[in-house]
């Protein structure tokens, strides 16, 4: 194909594909994801050290890099 409309992450895997950049604002589409622990959890305290440490600076430069945002509210 002589252009793909795919989620950043997606083309941003693909070797030897030049990503561009974003859609426009107006035409774009965010895909958001969300994290938690389930009650039942056999090891919540390990989950909520994961958690903890994806919304550091440092998973933020790992999302970053995979073409991914990191924003937390």
């Amino acid at each position: 194909a002589d252009i793909a409309v795919q989620q950043t992450p997606e083309i941003m895997a693909v070797a030897g594909v030049d990503y561009v950049g974003p859609l426009p604002k107006e035409v774009d589409n965010v895909s958001v994801g969300r994290a938690g622990i389930f009650s039942d959890a056999k090891e919540p305290q390990l989950a909520r050290v994961l958690l903890a440490f994806l919304q550091t600076p440092e998973a933020g430069k790992i999302y970053k890099a995979r073409g991914l945002e990191q924003q937390f509210g």
